[in-house]
């Protein structure tokens, strides 16, 4: 009997032993989310399913790296750690279901990338098509795969993770409206990108300031009642810059204002012209019903410059207090010698007297 082992966000520090991977029976091996260093056992090669994502590895084994590419390997998640590979796209391995990419310093570097332009806002139709509400453009992001760098090179997303029970395929991930007649709003609210574990989004080539996030919510899976998914509860956090800012999220608790979605807004603050936004479940919430479709789930978002009237009318400094009080002496100044040239002050004193 074939088993999997789940040790996900336990806090593992060291190198992976090599006879794990000769465990006769396992099949499946999730360790994402520790602190694992060294290299990727060669033994791994015979599992079905590998998740070594978010981890602080540098080597990969030989039937990644060397030539000819083997004929059986394991679908496997490694983004996110320190290997140093060169290339451009997940599939840099040479092996289709091996995901190599982003690896820490690509996403560092893809933060720092000179920017040709700047900019003071981003909207993003998760798993939708490109489309303008109002004023606002939304860009296309409907790619499947498991990392995309947009081909305007500013924003990115990336997402991890496998469900244990469900069945699923690519288009899973992410789901688009075919609705020809319907309005840009309605479209977005049909629109969404889900992920099992983690999914992440960057802002990149953004102004320095300070910005509101709104992320836009509506839970469309568990919303049957036919398959009885309606009781289900999807639970999962929200992280932005890093910090966690909403804990144990359940979409059907936000609060829903009439004739629209469920929205939460949040401030952040960009120092470095990027910004990061992370959706991670934590193991909370549903997982039978139906089997596996748990984890982060989100229709759009909104990055817009946060104007705060504290900015506006913040205390000034003595220099240009001291400047103000000159330059209004100097105007009282101009205005009285004008005023007696035109003789506007004393003038009909003067006449009088003739």
């Amino acid at each position: 009997m074939r088993f999997k082992k789940v040790l996900r966000n336990c806090k593992i520090n060291g190198s992976i032993p090599e006879y794990i991977g000769k465990w006769p029976e396992l099949s499946y091996l999730d360790l994402s989310f520790n602190n694992l260093s060294g290299g990727v056992p060669e033994s791994f090669q015979k599992l079905n399913k590998l998740f070594l994502t978010s981890n602080e590895l540098t080597k990969l084994p030989s039937w990644i790296t060397k030539k000819p590419k083997p004929s059986s390997y394991p679908k496997a998640d490694l983004s996110y750690n320190n290997f140093n590979v060169k290339c451009t796209n997940e599939k840099c391995s040479g092996l289709a279901s091996v995901n190599i990419l982003p690896t820490r310093s690509f996403i560092d570097n893809m933060k720092t990338e000179k920017c040709y332009r700047k900019h003071n806002s981003l909207f993003i139709n998760c798993g939708g098509e490109e489309l303008n509400v109002g004023k606002d453009h939304y860009h296309n992001d409907t790619s499947t795969s498991s990392f995309n760098l947009s081909p305007s090179d500013d924003w990115a997303y990336s997402f991890s993770g496998d469900y244990l029970w469900a069945t699923v395929n690519a288009s899973t991930f992410v789901r688009n409206s075919t609705c020809k007649d319907c309005s840009p709003e309605t479209k977005i609210d049909n629109d969404f990108r889900l992920a099992p574990i983690s999914l992440m989004y960057y802002g990149l080539c953004l102004h320095k300031g300070k910005y509101i996030v709104t992320l836009h919510f509506s839970e469309t899976l568990y919303s049957k009642g036919e398959d009885h998914s309606i009781t289900g509860k999807r639970v999962f956090d929200v992280y932005i810059q890093g910090r966690l800012v909403k804990k144990d999220l359940n979409i059907k608790e936000i609060p829903e204002l009439q004739n629209e979605v469920r929205k939460l807004k949040f401030p952040a603050k960009i120092n470095e012209g990027s910004l990061e936004i992370k959706l991670l479940w934590a193991g909370k919430g549903s997982l039978y019903n139906p089997p596996g479709i748990n984890g982060p789930l989100i229709e759009a978002i909104s990055v817009t410059r946060a104007f705060y009237v504290s900015e506006v009318s913040r205390k000034l400094h003595r220099w240009e207090i001291a400047l103000i009080t000159i330059g209004c002496l100097l105007f009282l100044m101009l205005l009285l010698a004008f005023s007696l040239r035109m003789g506007w002050i004393g003038g009909r004193k003067l006449r009088s007297g003739h």
